[in-house]
């Protein structure tokens, strides 16, 4: 959700993103610091992005998954996606680098299941997943 759609949208559809992603000072559920070269290779360059979102984060940072210690605030600009994995950059302005973050409300482990237990039609090259650790449902078509 981008910073304005959010101003655009209901109280209720604001207090829902809040539930789910936090506010304008909490870091996002999961937000884990990553390599740029694991940025390079992940999602961020492939996924759709279904929204934007800047932050100030001042609360809730877990230190033990950041790369290196991170000051008491963070400018963050968080890139919400299609995939589940999202993606984020933040400018280390003394540090004089750019930092990149993954975050989720599950770091999903897909285990591939049947069309049957999906409750769905058996297709060619289609194919079922389902999340071991929250039970997310997942499918696609690898037919290219």
């Amino acid at each position: 959700m981008s910073y304005q759609k959010l101003t655009d949208n209901t109280k209720d559809e604001v207090l829902a993103h809040e539930a789910k992603w936090g506010r304008f000072n909490d870091a996002p559920p999961g937000l884990t610091e990553i390599t740029a070269e694991e940025f390079a290779q992940s999602g961020f360059f492939t996924w759709c992005k279904t929204g934007v979102e800047f932050r100030q984060v001042c609360r809730g940072l877990d230190q033990t998954k950041m790369l290196t210690p991170f000051p008491d605030m963070m400018a963050l600009t968080m890139f919400y996606m299609n995939h589940g994995d999202n993606f984020a950059i933040a400018q280390d302005y003394w540090g004089k680098k750019v930092r990149y973050f993954k975050f989720a409300d599950c770091f999903h482990t897909w285990v591939e299941i049947s069309a049957k237990e999906a409750g769905k039609p058996a297709l060619n090259c289609y194919h079922y997943n389902k999340c071991s650790k929250c039970g997310a449902k997942w499918e696609y078509d690898s037919s290219g």
